[in-house]
């Protein structure tokens, strides 16, 4: 113990190959410490992403669903127009009541009375989206199975993350 007291009293210092083995071990525990942290911060954002991703894609799904059971069609179909989704009907007391639509449009969701409201999201919403109906061939079905696929996108770091979402519900 007391060389190494007077060796911290010495004047001398360090020799230069004490101060490169140093310099070595700090660089090597710099470089380890660097790669963590980059490491977690990359995974922090992923996992962010990756729960935006997937709260957005329950938030279109619920409100879809609760579009078609609140509103309740006597009818669902195909709308006219070069869109993606569905046109709701239904009549009350023998007149049409006002038509419903679940439409993808320009990579968003419209969802309600008419051409719909947008649903605001965070994510984009890939062509490769559909919501179709299943009802054995015919333009208008008063039961069926409605297809929705929906691809949800967000980039961060220009390193884009998709989560594909299926499901099938009938009405």
């Amino acid at each position: 113990m007391r060389k190494f007291a007077n060796r911290l009293k010495d004047d001398r210092g360090m020799s230069l190959i004490e101060v490169i083995a140093s310099l070595t071990l700090l660089s090597l525990v710099m470089a380890t410490i660097y790669g963590v942290i980059t490491f977690g911060f990359n995974s922090y954002h992923r996992v962010t992403i990756e729960n935006s991703l997937r709260d957005e894609a329950d938030l279109v799904m619920s409100s879809i669903i609760t579009e078609m059971y609140k509103y309740g069609p006597d009818e669902v179909s195909v709308p006219s127009n070069a869109s993606v989704g569905v046109s709701l009907s239904k009549t009350v007391d023998g007149r049409p009541a006002d038509k419903h639509s679940i439409l993808i449009k320009d990579g968003k969701v419209y969802i309600g009375l008419g051409e719909g409201v947008l649903v605001e999201l965070q994510s984009r919403i890939s062509s490769d989206s559909s919501i179709t109906v299943d009802c054995g061939g015919l333009s208008k079905c008063k039961t069926g199975l409605v297809d929705i696929k929906l691809v949800l996108e967000q980039s961060y770091a220009n390193k884009p993350q998709k989560m594909k979402l299926e499901s099938k519900f009938g009405f």
